[in-house]
């Protein structure tokens, strides 16, 4: 009979040690989605600052060549 409790213990602490590694790895996916999100935003900006940028230097290099 103890050694049915204790196998029913350890079945118990099993199985709440595997819900708490699902919620930590449910909250890594997560974390890992907000990362990705937040870079692909800072890969964005950038995009549109190197355009920009090269935009103006077009804009320059042509005024520098007319005079």
């Amino acid at each position: 009979a103890a050694s049915e409790r204790e196998a029913r213990a350890r079945a118990q602490r099993a199985r709440e040690v595997r819900v708490q590694a699902a919620g930590v790895a449910a909250a890594v996916a997560e974390s890992g989605r907000m990362v990705a999100t937040r870079l692909g935003q800072a890969v964005a900006v950038a995009s549109r600052v190197r355009d920009e940028v090269a935009a103006e230097r077009q804009v320059r290099a042509g005024a520098l060549a007319k005079t």
